[in-house]
């Protein structure tokens, strides 16, 4: 199973393959190796969650049903009361 940053890198790399415009090229090959940079903030998140499931586990807790919302979309909440 490839993560949406791998899905999102195989998408760019066959929509370059169509591209005559220098100029698009160009911010198409900066988005490359934005995607690129991503991988080390993946791997973060990746290991986080399962080091956050084991200890959970272990202390015997139940499951969280979102973890996605429940750790990251949080500043959303937030964001969303101060405006």
């Amino acid at each position: 199973m490839k993560s949406y940053r791998q899905q999102l890198a195989n998408w760019v790399e066959e929509k370059k393959k169509t591209i005559q415009d220098v100029k698009q090229l160009e911010l198409v090959n900066e988005l490359q190796l934005k995607i690129k940079e991503m991988e080390d903030i993946e791997k973060w998140m990746v290991n986080r969650a399962y080091e956050k499931g084991y200890d959970d586990k272990e202390l015997v807790r139940g499951r969280v049903g979102n973890y996605y919302g429940e750790t990251y979309k949080l500043h959303d909440i937030l964001k969303s009361l101060l405006n």
